[in-house]
C-alpha cells in the first residue's frame, strides 16, 4: 500500500479517534504476570479512542487496567509479581483472594467481548456482510 493511501486511512481514523494516555487511579496499582500480558512499571497506558468517549467510561477503563494486570490466561499463569508498596499494606490472604477475584472478573469480560463480537459478526452475515478476522 502507498503511504498516500495509509495517510488517508490514518486521517479519517483521526477524525473520530484520539491517541490518549490513560493514568491508573490512584487507589490501584499495576501487577506484573508472568505470561499473557506483560507491562512496563508505569501507571499509564496509551490507547485509541473515539473523540466522544464519555468521561464514565474513560474512569471504568482506568479501574479496569488494574485487574487485567493479574493476569487472565488461568492456564498458564501461576506467578504474579506483586509490588512491594502493596505486600507491605496488606496481607498475604488478602491479596491472593485480590489476584483471584480480579482475574476471574477480566476473564469473565474478555470472554463476554468475545461473545458480542461473535453476535455482531452474526447480524453482519444475516445482512450478507463479511467480516475478516481481527
Amino acid at each position: 500500500m502507498e503511504e498516500a493511501a495509509l495517510n488517508t486511512i490514518v486521517s479519517k481514523y483521526m477524525e473520530k479517534y484520539s491517541v490518549a494516555t490513560i493514568g491508573v487511579p490512584d487507589d490501584h496499582i499495576l501487577l506484573f504476570p508472568e505470561t499473557g500480558f506483560f507491562t512496563f512499571p508505569l501507571m499509564v497506558a496509551l490507547a485509541l479512542v473515539p473523540k466522544t468517549l464519555e468521561k464514565s467510561y474513560e474512569d471504568q477503563i482506568k479501574r479496569q487496567l488494574m485487574s487485567y494486570s493479574v493476569g487472565i490466561n488461568e492456564d498458564n499463569c501461576n506467578r504474579v509479581v506483586i509490588p512491594a508498596s502493596l505486600s507491605e499494606v496488606n496481607e498475604e490472604a488478602v491479596i491472593i483472594e485480590g489476584i483471584k477475584y480480579y482475574r476471574k472478573i477480566s476473564i469473565e469480560t474478555a470472554q463476554n467481548v468475545h461473545k458480542l463480537r461473535s453476535l455482531v459478526v452474526e447480524m453482519y452475515e444475516k445482512v450478507g456482510l463479511k467480516v475478516g478476522a481481527i
